[in-house]
């Protein structure tokens, strides 16, 4: 759910103005492609580090609403040699049936998001006690958020 308009590619210019820009994202609600989802979730235009994580979140609930961990075994080969670049595993063939089920496991359970943020935690001075109790209670399901 787009909030802002934002847009897609593009810089701005001297003047702040957007240059380039190959598709606007207006308001409303999207079915996006990887591109786009992309897009969205990291775009920084007129927006803050707070609003893009966000929509980081966003796509990420999006993501797990839509995987369905069977099609990613049917597909592990696919998905694999797309990911080589980036991801590297000598997780055994025979263990993608653990996997599974463990990814259906995991679909029922609710994701619960660990803010490090203002008024809590400031990037610029963190107090990593402060940091490592929120972790601590919100791994064990205590976030308070």
């Amino acid at each position: 759910m787009a909030d802002d308009p934002l847009p897609l590619g593009g810089l701005p210019d001297g003047d702040g103005v957007m240059q380039g820009v190959n598709q606007w994202i207006d308001p409303g609600q999207y079915h996006f492609n990887g591109e786009q989802a992309l897009a969205y979730a990291r775009s920084r235009y007129t927006t803050s580090d707070y609003d893009r994580m966000a929509r980081q979140r966003q796509v990420q609930e999006a993501l797990l609403d839509q995987f369905d961990p069977g099609n990613v075994l049917a597909k592990f080969q696919d998905v694999a040699a797309a990911g080589s670049q980036v991801i590297k595993t000598d997780v055994p063939q025979g263990m993608l049936g653990y996997f599974v089920q463990l990814g259906l496991k995991t679909k029922s359970q609710p994701v619960d998001p660990i803010e490090l943020v203002p008024p809590d935690v400031y990037p610029e001075k963190p107090d990593y006690d402060v940091v490592h109790s929120l972790v601590k209670a919100g791994l064990a399901g205590d976030s308070g958020q």
